[in-house]
């Protein structure tokens, strides 16, 4: 039996790189729970042990995540296609993959934001929008039922 009293469902975050996903891991570990952002190979065939996974490749497999946890929250970080073309570009000329993991990961973010949002929208009913351009923290945190609290600026690009 689940107490419902300090149950918390899985968090996964579905935003693009370069929208804001370590900020958003860093929030969360503030509010107590543990997990993982952008997490490996090993990882990946093994979620249960997370109450968090953020990042590639769930931005990728976000529909098979819905599926396979259905009272998971779901927040889909977002932010402008302009400002994302250019810190993405910034990102990939800095970062370079260390395994064929990454590089197949990497090679399959071929859209923006805005075409990421469309396509999210069409699957799920219910996810939290947290837009880089207007950040919403009161109702990410009545999303997820954790109180306020200051939200982190990490790894800023531009």
């Amino acid at each position: 039996m689940i107490n419902t009293h300090s149950y918390t469902p899985k968090v996964f975050g579905i935003g693009l790189p370069k929208t804001g996903n370590t900020s958003l891991a860093r929030f969360l570990v503030n509010q107590g729970l543990s997990g993982v952002q952008y997490p490996s190979a090993k990882i990946w065939r093994n979620l249960i042990p997370y109450q968090f996974v953020l990042d590639t490749p769930c931005n990728i497999y976000f529909r098979e995540l819905s599926l396979l946890y259905p009272e998971a929250k779901i927040i889909l970080t977002h932010r402008n296609d302009s400002d994302w073309k250019v810190s993405w570009q910034v990102h990939k000329e800095k970062v370079k993959p260390k395994n064929n993991w990454q590089r197949y990961l990497r090679s399959q973010i071929t859209f923006t934001p805005s075409e990421h949002l469309k396509a999210v929208d069409s699957f799920l009913n219910d996810y939290f929008i947290l837009n880089l351009d207007d950040l919403d923290i009161e109702g990410l945190c009545e999303y997820l039922n954790l109180p306020v609290k200051p939200y982190p600026k990490e790894n800023v690009t531009i």
